[in-house]
C-alpha cells in the first residue's frame, strides 16, 4: 500500500509538472496519454515475455478503458490546474474502488460483508473529509471531480469484466 501510494504521488507530480509545461488543453491531454500509453505498452510487452495476446473482447475492453481514461485524464488536468490534488486524487481513487464493487453487487451476485460495508464507509468518509477545506470548492470543479469518479470507476468495471469474462476468452490479465 505504501509503494502504491508513493507511485500515485509520483504520478500526480509528473501530471502536474507536465500540465505546467504543456497546459491543460485537449491536445496536451491527448499528447500526455499517448506518451503514457506508449511507455505502458512497452512495459506490458516486456512483462508478458515479448508476446502479444489478442481477442475481440479484449480489444473492446481496451478501447473502452483507454477512451474513459483519456477523458478523465483531460478533465483531471482541468482540476489540477486549480491546484487541488487532494480532491482530485480522492475522487479518482474512490471511483475506481466503489463502482466495481457496486457493479459486482448488482450484476455478479457478490456478497455484502461487514468489512466491505466498512470499507465503503471509509471511502465515502475520505471523499467528505477531502472536501472540508476552508475555501469552497467551485461547482464546476465538483462536477469535473464527479465525472472523474464515474469515468475511473468505469475503467475499473471494464477491467473487472475483462478479468472475470471467461466466456469471452480474455487475454492474460498479467
Amino acid at each position: 500500500v505504501l509503494g502504491a501510494t508513493a507511485l500515485q504521488a509520483i504520478d500526480f507530480s509528473i501530471s502536474k509538472k507536465y500540465q505546467a509545461l504543456e497546459g491543460t488543453g485537449l491536445s496536451a491531454g491527448f499528447k500526455f496519454n499517448a506518451i503514457v500509453g506508449l511507455v505502458s505498452a512497452v512495459f506490458a510487452f516486456v512483462l508478458c515475455g515479448f508476446q502479444i495476446e489478442f481477442s475481440w473482447f479484449s480489444l473492446l475492453i481496451a478501447l473502452g478503458t483507454s477512451g474513459f481514461g483519456v477523458i478523465y485524464s483531460v478533465l483531471g488536468f482541468r482540476v489540477l490546474k486549480a491546484g487541488n490534488v487532494a480532491v482530485y486524487s480522492t475522487f479518482l481513487m474512490s471511483g475506481g474502488m466503489l463502482l466495481p464493487y457496486l457493479f459486482g453487487l448488482v450484476f455478479l451476485d457478490e456478497t455484502v460483508t461487514v468489512l466491505r460495508v466498512l470499507g465503503i464507509l471509509l471511502i465515502l468518509g475520505a471523499v467528505l473529509l477531502s472536501n472540508r477545506s476552508k475555501e469552497r470548492v467551485p461547482v464546476k470543479m465538483l462536477i469535473l471531480c464527479i465525472c472523474i469518479f464515474l469515468l475511473n470507476g468505469l475503467v475499473s468495471v471494464l477491467s473487472k469484466c475483462h478479468q472475470i469474462g471467461v466466456e469471452f476468452k480474455p487475454v492474460d490479465s498479467t
